[in-house]
């Protein structure tokens, strides 16, 4: 197990060093979103990290259930993104994007929180998004890897892609990705209001 995920780093290192700076540029920018937003802004702001701060959010199966669902959708469209020769511009938007979100969040905390916050993102934050970050860091790197071959077989080498072995290999990495939706989807329900429990806000 170990040496097939060495292998794998090892094959998609140049792609995960693309996609980690995509996220830090994205947390980045997310930061500095954060600190253009307005006071009322800011305000409105408050009452919604006060809602995902809740544990009646963890436990209700209304958000478990849109949640899951959303991280369903939106590794659909990076699957059909990754057998596009025009996905590569679309999965780097996604990923860049995912850092937004993230910087920006921890902004939040910090600003609702001071030092404070700073625990709840190590508590509770990064546990949130924990699984679905490696789900869709790893979906992208092989979408990337797909969409660069479609693009090299059809416009630069003009050879014949095995469209079935190349399905094979990605929908293999599509059931790893869903996977650890499932078990993130999982651990919001079991164990994310233990953490939560932990930090008294």
């Amino acid at each position: 197990m170990f040496v097939r995920l060495f292998s794998h780093l090892q094959r998609y290192r140049m792609i995960y060093l693309f996609n980690g700076s995509l996220l830090i540029s994205g947390m980045i920018s997310g930061g500095l979103l954060f600190s253009r937003q307005s006071t009322e802004s800011l305000a409105s702001l408050d009452s919604m990290i006060q809602t995902i701060l809740s544990v009646d959010y963890i436990k209700n199966p209304e958000m478990i259930q849109n949640n899951l669902v959303s991280n369903l959708l939106l590794i659909g469209v990076v699957f059909f993104l990754g057998l596009s020769v025009a996905g590569i511009p679309f999965l780097t938007f996604i990923m860049f994007s995912k850092g937004v979100q993230i910087g920006f969040s921890c902004m939040l905390y910090i600003q609702t929180y001071a030092l404070k916050g700073v625990a709840g993102i190590l508590f509770t934050l990064i546990p949130f998004i924990l699984f679905e970050m490696i789900s869709f860091f790893i979906l992208c790197a092989v979408a990337y890897e797909v969409s660069l071959s479609i693009i090299l077989a059809t416009f630069i080498e003009k050879t014949n892609l095995s469209l079935k072995s190349v399905l094979n290999h990605f929908l293999n990495y599509v059931l790893i990705s869903l996977a650890l939706v499932l078990i993130s989807t999982l651990f919001k329900i079991y164990i994310m209001p233990i953490l939560y429990g932990l930090i008294q806000f």
